[in-house]
């Protein structure tokens, strides 16, 4: 799983985007407080091979994770 920085309004976050580039289905995992997108990981280890056609998405919210 990789992960890339984006600019959320301003603020640089940390966004793990796995699974089809083009997908049927777009799953956006939203962690809380005090977490990262890291929580969610076993997660999408587990749903990405059942549907290989989905896109999963996993922002850390701003002030939290990398």
């Amino acid at each position: 799983m990789a992960t890339r920085r984006v600019d959320a309004n301003g603020v640089a976050v940390t966004v793990l985007d796995e699974g089809d580039p083009s997908p049927t289905h777009t799953v956006v995992l939203l962690h809380g407080n005090p977490d990262t997108h890291h929580v969610w990981r076993g997660v999408v280890k587990l749903l990405a091979p059942r549907h290989p056609s989905w896109r999963f998405v996993l922002p850390d919210m701003p002030g939290f994770g990398d």
